[in-house]
């Protein structure tokens, strides 16, 4: 059998996890605002835990 070599360990990268995001960063207008600038592109679908879409 070919040597696969080091196997991923996924609780290992996910204690090791860091996402560095700026104090000055909003979601809503970084990335939904520039999405939308794009009147025929979906910006954001909401999805509640029933499965239902705003």
């Amino acid at each position: 059998m070919a040597d696969i070599g080091t196997t991923f360990n996924y609780e290992a990268a996910r204690a090791n996890f860091k996402l560095d995001v700026p104090a000055n960063f909003n979601f809503a207008f970084d990335v939904l605002a520039k999405q939308a600038v794009s009147a025929d592109k979906t910006a954001l679908i909401a999805v509640a835990t029933d499965g239902e879409t705003a």
